[in-house]
């Protein structure tokens, strides 16, 4: 005789009745409707790309369509316009095509398109528009999504070497160098004016020869990553750097604008002179993960340079060497996670070997600061440090700086503790130019430097930093 169980009979007839119930709302669900009517909707009217360079593949963009009906329907063809000739590519449940027929759409579900694009080679300088459209055919209806994308038609470079004298001229395609760029030590870059390179993620210009950029105040050569739009404007770390090997020939930059890097340049060039390896002049090294420029035993001259927004120091010189830095506007406000000094000069380093031991290595060094803004959002924006073992010798005269120590670089200097403040005209929008009531304006000294960042004439008082007021 069964045992009579009422609790188990209701358990049973509950699980019954919910498979029932899921059942029934299934078959609501599946119910198709092939209303006219029936239309679907789009999570955006236009699928844009912005600058694509041609031969390498964009990132992705999203598109989410939606069945907002109550019952499903039957999109009968999804497809790019264009066909197997559309530089665009869809992925849909997983699979890359250019056309999907059939596909049911639940009521109120949605379905995921993922788009890419390849662009081709277009052989033109100038930036090209593509446009298409994703075509959607639902019960009649007939729906559309645009397809949009800027391209930038560049010359690739992948492992490439310059191996002897190289000119990139004016007027030319940019440049992409897609992992590394080595000048070797027969090979020379010139680099003119207008000339964009851009450089991929990681990519490094490793320089054991000579570089030479030569922009103009009017087109300035710009090296910088891939991403450079909204954004991805001002985002650092985005490329390697460009670095000096120990047997480079150096450089010659004028007119240039260097950008969104790890290291903007790194110079290890160790010799006992002081004749300057690099030479850079009116030119802007901005948005560094690390440094705009890291130095070693090296011998640099700065003119009218611009570098601001580094996440660790502006300009960093270690183990010695000969530096000139005049008319300079270093300014860094990173403070988030910056400590360090917007500008460190030192004539050793100090590190720890395979043992565990501290080691020491040290060089003499020599700098000159003349007519700089040395300044940002910490107390102390300067610091020369020095071992007595090594000569460290600064002349530091006619600067603007923010520091913890009234005249701890000399009278000369305007220094924070004056209650003396740059006055730019607009650090929001990244303006470094000085307003008319800095007290930079007309308090420099003369040191044969006649014009500014922008080619402009300095006058016979000039004023401290990269820009002369106008």
């Amino acid at each position: 005789m069964k045992e009579n169980n009422p609790k188990g009979r209701l358990k049973n007839l509950l699980y019954w009745c919910c498979l029932l119930f899921i059942t029934a709302c299934t078959l609501q669900d599946e119910v198709v409707t092939t209303a006219t009517s029936a239309k679907l909707s789009f999570s955006t009217d236009t699928v844009a790309f912005d600058t694509i360079f041609t031969l390498t593949k964009s990132t992705v963009r999203r598109l989410t369509v939606y069945n907002p009906n109550n019952n499903a329907v039957i999109v009968s063809n999804i497809r790019i316009g264009g066909g197997a000739n559309s530089p665009f590519s869809l992925v849909i449940n997983g699979k890359t095509l250019n056309e999907q027929n059939n596909l049911r759409i639940l009521g109120k579900d949605s379905i995921l398109i993922l788009v890419t694009t390849k662009l081709p080679e277009s052989r033109k300088d100038l930036p090209l528009l593509v446009v298409d459209s994703l075509l959607f055919t639902t019960n009649s209806n007939l729906q559309n999504v645009k397809l949009t994308a800027w391209g930038q038609d560049v010359t690739l470079l992948k492992s490439a070497d310059i191996t002897q004298p190289t000119v990139w001229r004016k007027g030319s395609k940019p440049f992409l160098v897609a992992d590394s760029l080595r000048i070797l030590p027969t090979g020379t870059l010139t680099i003119e004016e207008g000339v964009t390179v851009y450089m991929a993620s990681g990519a490094l210009m490793k320089v054991a020869g000579k570089l030479n950029i030569q922009g103009s105040a009017e087109k300035p050569v710009q090296v910088l990553g891939v991403r450079n739009d909204g954004r991805f404007a001002d985002l650092v770390g985005q490329w390697g750097g460009i670095l000096f090997t120990e047997k480079s020939l150096g450089a010659d930059i004028n007119y240039a604008e260097i950008r969104n890097g790890v290291i903007g340049l790194y110079v290890g060039i160790p010799d006992s002179d002081t004749i300057p390896d690099v030479i850079v002049r009116n030119t802007k090294i901005q948005n560094m993960l690390n440094s705009g420029i890291w130095a070693a035993t090296s011998d640099i001259v700065l003119e009218n340079v611009l570098m601001t927004n580094c996440l660790e120091h502006l300009f960093k010189a270690e183990i010695g060497g000969y530096y000139r830095l005049q008319h300079c506007t270093l300014v860094n406000y990173r403070s988030v996670i910056r400590q360090q000094p917007a500008v460190l000069l030192t004539n050793f380093l100090r590190f720890e070997d395979n043992r565990g031991q501290i080691q020491t290595l040290e060089a003499p060094l020599q700098a000159i600061l003349q007519n700089n803004i040395i300044w940002g959002d910490n107390e102390e924006e300067l610091s020369i440090l020095g071992i007595s073992s090594s000569q460290a010798v600064a002349l530091v005269q006619k600067n603007m700086i923010r520091t913890t120590t009234k005249t701890s670089f000399g009278t000369s200097n305007l220094e924070s503790q004056d209650r003396i403040f740059p006055k730019f005209k607009s650090l929001f929008k990244n303006d470094y130019s000085l307003d008319k009531q800095s007290p930079a304006v007309n308090a420099g000294l003369r040191v044969g430097i006649k014009t500014d960042i922008l080619g402009k004439k300095r006058d016979e008082q000039p004023d401290l930093g990269a820009y002369e007021l106008q």
